[in-house]
């Protein structure tokens, strides 16, 4: 992702806050200090070439290199120790994922595609989320629930939706789940499929739940009823498979569907008996819109990607499997059957509609074509992936123009400016938020704090006795600016260029008014959003203490032979889990004056700072 930064090193203030913002943040949780070593066996060898090469990063750019390297290493290889696709298997990837002749071009291809590094990139980043749940050997279900509990706190119900006439919105079709993660907030789907694939590297067989229409229904099928202005979808739930049972969690409640002795129901009991669940279905204020009917009607639907079924992808998973571990390959027959035998006679199929987005091919249809994908941008129709980028740095609301400026130019042109300096602090690549989802929890705190201070800097200096007299030279400026822009509009065309030329010297880089206005506009958003996530980093290191802590306490009361060191361990624990969840209430705390200033802009943030507020606030008190 990049971003235009115009104004660079052109006053020291904003010198000093770039320098903050653009502190090297490393990739993929890997340590690049870590010397490499090139002996003659690295060379002769392009697997362990790549195996290297991918310990110390893993984003986008790098796995572009990295797989372009492995394709000349592998050009000379036999034939037969190269990846290939026959023919049987390619018609059944074809029927079962409903994809076109083109479309079979990149899954019969025995090199690594331009789309391959994206994929390669993104289960990495899955790979380190699943990992820093610290959940690996933990039973199905309760892997499971702790990382669907994880998606509800990373990904906030707020779906997407763009301007679609006066007074509507259109929504936007599902994005693939490493761009969901970056974003933060998404819809009910998106966390099904955020869900679905970090259970992928948690070896866990996840699904969606919905009824046998769902099959032909695309994803943001509208339901009967009054039309709402983002649909659910299909699909009214997502299921793992535990041993012979197929679990369920609601994205939008939040929880697991109630079942017997504190796990999730079944979807073999609730098809059978929904009225188990009469606590959710009779509960007018919980509001469940799904219904006893869509209990019934419950079936199983996996989804798959284009470059998660091809065999180059089995290869470099087996590849890889020793040294990075990453989840890259499915083999859709096995992991149909694997399903089916816990699905109890309920049937079980690919849900993979022709629409351009659909799961199979999201992530090739939203990147653009020089990253990998087939996007096409145009002035008329932006693409999927500039609108992802533009809407996560144009929160209008957040970057507060001088209403004295009188002309929409020079106050959009402003707007960019500072969701320039926003973006360049939070939405590089890796950005804090993926930092931290990958559990680099030490670090990014470090580098949130940095900009914390700063952008609280920043505001220290609005508020100081020069400030004072820097309003009304900001005054006069915008006077002169709102004059400029007079002269342009009533300025015959041979002149224009003349006044163009003024408006650029007003307006240059090295003018302390502007950048003072700059200032004034970000200053706040930048607390906000560095405030709001280091109270998450600080959330999700009080959720691995606490779990520590509990696991330590089962050992105490269940192994007697250990019992006395497990007590102990479990005292100590539990201690340190208390004053954790009390740093994570504390930040909670200082996030809270935020909290009304960012809702317009972050629906959904608000409620879940309180929920997460309540909980460290409750658990700091054990």
């Amino acid at each position: 992702m990049r971003f235009r930064l115009w104004f660079a090193g052109s006053v020291p203030l904003l010198a000093a806050m770039l320098a903050v913002a653009l502190l090297p943040l490393g990739c993929g949780g890997s340590d690049k200090s870590k010397a490499t070593t090139h002996n003659s066996k690295v060379q002769e060898d392009p697997w362990l070439k790549a195996v290297i090469a991918l310990r110390q990063e893993s984003d986008a750019a790098a796995c572009r290199r990295i797989l372009g390297e492995l394709n000349q290493g592998l050009a000379s290889a036999p034939a037969n120790s190269q990846a290939k696709l026959g023919d049987a298997e390619a018609l059944a990837i074809q029927s079962t994922l409903n994809l076109t002749d083109a479309e079979m071009k990149e899954i019969r291809s025995s090199g690594y595609t331009s789309l391959d590094p994206n994929h390669l990139a993104d289960e990495l980043y899955l790979r380190d989320v699943a990992r820093s749940l610290d959940a690996a050997k933990l039973p199905v279900a309760e892997r499971a629930r702790t990382a669907f509990d994880w998606v509800c706190r990373q990904v906030v119900l707020d779906p997407w939706t763009s301007p679609a006439g006066p007074g509507r919105l259109q929504p936007n079709p599902p994005l693939p789940p490493a761009y969901v993660l970056r974003r933060g907030w998404g819809s009910g789907l998106e966390r099904m499929f955020v869900f679905v694939a970090i259970c992928r590297q948690l070896e866990i067989d996840a699904c969606l739940i919905g009824p046998a229409e769902a099959a032909k229904q695309e994803m943001l099928f509208q339901q009967p009823g009054p039309v709402v202005a983002f649909p659910r979808g299909p699909f009214w739930g997502v299921g793992v498979r535990d041993g012979s049972d197929i679990l369920i969690f609601d994205p939008w409640k939040e929880q697991a569907l109630p079942g017997k002795n504190g796990r999730p129901a079944t979807l073999a009991d609730v098809r059978a008996n929904p009225r188990d669940l009469a606590v959710w279905l009779d509960n007018k204020d919980f509001a469940w819109t799904t219904t006893a009917d869509d209990l019934k009607a419950g079936e199983i639907f996996l989804v798959a990607s284009i470059s998660s079924v091809t065999p180059r992808m089995k290869l470099l998973e087996d590849k890889l499997a020793t040294d990075l571990g990453v989840k890259l390959y499915i083999n859709l027959a096995e992991t149909k059957k694997r399903v089916e035998n816990a699905a109890k006679s309920i049937p079980v199929r690919y849900y993979s509609p022709p629409e351009q987005f659909g799961p199979a091919r999201a992530l090739n249809s939203f990147l653009l074509a020089a990253e990998g994908g087939i996007a096409v941008d145009s002035p008329e129709v932006p693409s999927l992936y500039l609108s992802y980028v533009f809407d996560q740095l144009t929160k209008a609301k957040l970057f507060s123009i001088p209403e004295d400026i009188e002309y929409s130019e020079p106050k959009n042109r402003f707007k960019q400016r500072a969701a320039d300096m926003f973006g360049a602090s939070f939405l590089g690549n890796p950005s804090p938020r993926e930092r931290l989802q990958r559990g680099q929890f030490v670090e990014v705190t470090r580098s949130l704090v940095k900009l914390k201070d700063y952008f609280g800097g920043f505001e220290n200096q609005l508020r100081s006795a020069d400030a004072v007299a820097l309003n009304a030279a900001t005054r006069e400026w915008i006077s002169q600016l709102n004059s400029l822009y007079d002269q342009l509009n009533g300025a015959a065309a041979a002149d224009k260029g003349t006044i163009r030329a003024l408006i650029d010297d007003h307006c240059k880089p090295s003018s302390t008014i502007l950048n003072s206005i700059l200032v004034a506009a970000v200053a706040r958003p930048g607390m906000a959003e560095a405030t709001f996530l280091i109270a998450l980093t600080k959330h999700e290191q009080a959720e691995r203490a606490g779990a520590r802590a509990g696991r330590s306490a089962a050992v105490a009361e269940t192994d007697p032979a250990k019992k006395a060191t497990a007590e102990k361990a479990a005292a100590v624990a539990k201690a340190s889990a208390a004053e954790t969840w009390a740093e994570a209430r504390d930040w909670w705390g200082r996030y809270e004056p935020f909290v009304a200033y960012q809702n317009d802009s972050y629906p959904g943030r608000a409620a879940l700072a309180k929920r997460l507020t309540e909980k460290a606030t409750a658990l700091a008190a054990k």
